[in-house]
């Protein structure tokens, strides 16, 4: 079984994001998602572990 740091598992999340019109801010050990639209971005959600931020970013992008 394959184990991945925090660090790899943010960078992944980060990557599908962008990879679906999305983006992630950091703030505060909080990571938020944003959706990039026309007039400004549309948050989807914030979640506190980069496990949590890959889990929301794969289900707000359908990522299989």
């Amino acid at each position: 079984m394959i184990r991945h740091t925090p660090l790899q598992i943010l960078k992944q999340a980060k990557q599908i994001a962008s990879d679906h019109n999305c983006f992630v801010a950091e703030k505060n050990n909080e990571y938020s998602l944003f959706r990039k639209m026309a007039p400004s971005p549309v948050f989807i959600g914030k979640r506190s572990t980069p496990a949590a931020l890959h889990r929301l970013v794969c289900k707000a992008t359908n990522f299989q």
